[in-house]
């Protein structure tokens, strides 16, 4: 929720295409699509998407592909993306659910990402559950822990009992008792 929020509030003010902006969703559920090299490569088509006139490097890696039927290794998309870095003052991206990917995308992913933030001004918000592996990626970073209060959750789940089964819906009890199963099983997140 909070990645969401801060990917709309930056495409909503960088509609006049200053600066770039790029973002990952991460799913457990899609593991497989989900390497270090399929991030990079989204987050390259999102800042070309956003400035066409950055297109020259994605059409060289291209030229030099489809021939071949080959793919572009890892770091033939890294070395594109710092080309097309170069032409925005810089660039916001945001990961979310950095925890759900996997330790080895993880470990090829945020070397790349930290080396071109050295190359170019590369604003990296991450998000994830308090997780050791990830906590340790980040060490050197600011964090900022955020947590969800037990009023936060009872107030959104009040607010979704709508969509419940009609037998929830009529009972102030069941209610009551979904209230704090979710609230129970939320803990924070």
């Amino acid at each position: 929720m909070v990645a969401a929020i801060a990917v709309d509030q930056l495409l909503n003010s960088a509609q006049n295409g200053v600066y770039g902006v790029a973002y990952v969703y991460y799913n457990y559920k899609s593991e497989a699509d989900q390497d270090a090299v399929s991030i990079l490569a989204a987050i390259l088509k999102q800042l070309v998407q956003s400035r066409p006139s950055a297109l020259g490097p994605v059409e060289q890696l291209h030229q030099n592909h489809a021939g071949r039927g080959t793919k572009p290794s890892l770091d033939e998309i890294y070395s594109t993306l710092g080309d097309v870095l170069a032409q925005y003052p810089y660039v916001y991206v945001v990961i979310d659910a950095l925890d759900e990917c996997q330790s080895e995308t993880r470990r090829q992913l945020l070397p790349k990402l930290y080396d071109l933030q050295k190359r170019a001004d590369v604003r990296l918000m991450a998000t994830s559950r308090i997780v050791p592996h990830v906590e340790d990626d980040f060490e050197q970073s600011l964090r900022l822990e955020v947590r969800s209060s037990k009023e936060d959750i009872k107030c959104y789940v009040a607010g979704q009992i709508h969509r419940m089964p009609a037998c929830i819906q009529r009972n102030a009890a069941l209610q009551e008792m979904v209230h704090e199963k979710i609230v129970e099983a939320v803990d924070g997140m």
